[in-house]
């Protein structure tokens, strides 16, 4: 199916530039209620997405229009050739600045590596249900239910510049819920488990620390009143708080003027106490479902470095607004490593804090750097003892706590970035 689209769309007169992405996906779930087998399912399905463009040009300009379309493998060959008529015809009133195509390269891409390459894909769910339930070993607290999703997805790019790539890649999701009860109410904690391999240690690990967590949540007091002390970020709100440079520096915030992140200042603000950033964009991580060598326009993609010592290096994104800044594409790169900083994450812990574990939805404005969250789980140390709370929130903006904020030297993968395990922020509002 996939030749005959493109030759639809190279013998069109309406068509001057295409791009397709035809994605094959093979899919298997399992759905646990407790420890017990509720639903078993599994599908393959194509998803062939095609993008026509239109060069022309207005008021003495050059543009490019686009427009996309989806295809099915079920459409007949009028149907498809109806559906490339419409998207050439959308694309004539589009007007952005002209750009060119991703054009092939001799470099071959690289494979990246999972044990889900070596059976069939149903055969893994198993062992990944046997890792999960090993830790579900508490009298007070148990797996509520679980939803397990693990799919494999072959992908193929082609454009009219001569791209023509293929890759498999696979993502794993486990939707967890875990629930606990002491002399109170039962409390419930949700995790969210992202993984393109198989690691039972790592999953294991996830349950037990969240069991754990839902323990504490369970035994938590009211936040009390508190003013002046660091808070302490960890898990994938390190993630979260970070991703203000990673939005920043992108191609497309800075050309619409989101962002006013310029190479070789820092991004950081001016130095302080604190430590300063290092961030390096990667193509693979392990385990992570955004490990790629090669993005939906055909960019091969390398390491980068973003940040050395706070200050930025380089802008990263997509094709079409890499060339509008007038930099070299760095192609779409979807994982993230950051250096560790100048204490290890015990010395943080020497004078009293806030250790915040899990919110309801903490969040970062890449636009405006404010930052928080409502607080679901903390651990507030006094400075003799330490206390499980819940409930308040936390208010603060990245471009005043940054200067003075400090890295843990220990390392930890959360997702698609390889970043410090917990960060130290002072001056952070926290609201009971």
């Amino acid at each position: 199916m996939l030749n005959r689209i493109v030759d639809m769309l190279n013998r069109s007169e309406s068509v001057d530039e295409w791009l397709v992405s035809d994605k094959k996906i093979e899919s298997s779930e399992l759905f646990f209620v407790g420890s017990s087998l509720d639903m078993n399912r599994s599908k393959q399905v194509r998803h062939i997405s095609v993008t026509v463009y239109k060069n022309f040009v207005s008021d003495g300009k050059e543009y490019k229009g686009s427009a996309n379309t989806k295809l099915s493998p079920a459409m007949t060959q009028n149907e498809i050739a109806a559906k490339i008529e419409q998207a050439a015809l959308a694309a004539t009133f589009v007007k952005n600045p002209y750009y060119e195509l991703a054009e092939p390269t001799d470099e071959l891409i690289k494979h990246v590596e999972s044990k889900f390459d070596s059976d069939a894909l149903s055969s893994h769910l198993p062992k990944i249900v046997k890792s999960l339930y090993k830790r579900d070993e508490y009298e007070n607290g148990q797996v509520n239910s679980c939803e397990f999703f693990l799919e494999k997805v072959d992908t193929r790019i082609r454009n009219s510049r001569g791209i023509d790539e293929q890759f498999s890649s696979y993502k794993g999701q486990i939707e967890l819920v875990v629930d606990w009860k002491e002399t109170g109410e039962e409390v419930e904690i949700i995790e969210i488990i992202d993984f393109s391999d198989l690691n039972s240690g790592k999953i294991e690990q996830i349950v037990a620390d969240t069991l754990d967590n839902a323990r504490l949540r369970a035994k938590a007091l009211p936040m009390p009143k508190l003013s002046d002390i660091p808070v302490l970020l960890v898990k994938e709100n390190v993630n979260e708080f970070l991703r203000y440079y990673i939005e920043k520096s992108n191609v497309s915030l800075v050309y619409q003027k989101y962002s006013d992140a310029k190479i070789g200042e820092s991004l950081q603000g001016e130095e302080g106490e604190g430590d300063r950033l290092n961030i390096t964009l990667l193509p693979e991580i392990e385990g992570s479902v955004m490990s790629r060598y090669i993005d939906e326009d055909g960019v091969k993609l390398h390491e980068r470095e973003l940040m050395k010592n706070g200050v930025l290096r380089r802008y990263h994104g997509d094709n079409r607004h890499s060339q509008y800044l007038g930099v070299n594409p760095t192609g779409v790169i979807g994982n993230v490593s950051v250096k560790g900083g100048s204490q290890v994450f015990a010395q943080f812990k020497e004078d009293p804090y806030l250790e915040l574990r899990y919110f309801s939805d903490f969040q970062m404005d890449e636009w405006t750097g404010d930052f928080g969250g409502e607080i679901r789980l903390a651990i507030y140390h006094d400075g003799e003892s330490k206390t499980p709370v819940t409930g308040g929130s936390i208010v603060g903006n990245i471009k005043d706590v940054q200067s003075d904020m400090l890295l843990s030297k220990e390392l930890q993968q959360s997702g698609n970035y390889i970043c410090p395990r917990g960060i130290k922020l002072f001056g952070v509002t926290v609201v009971d």
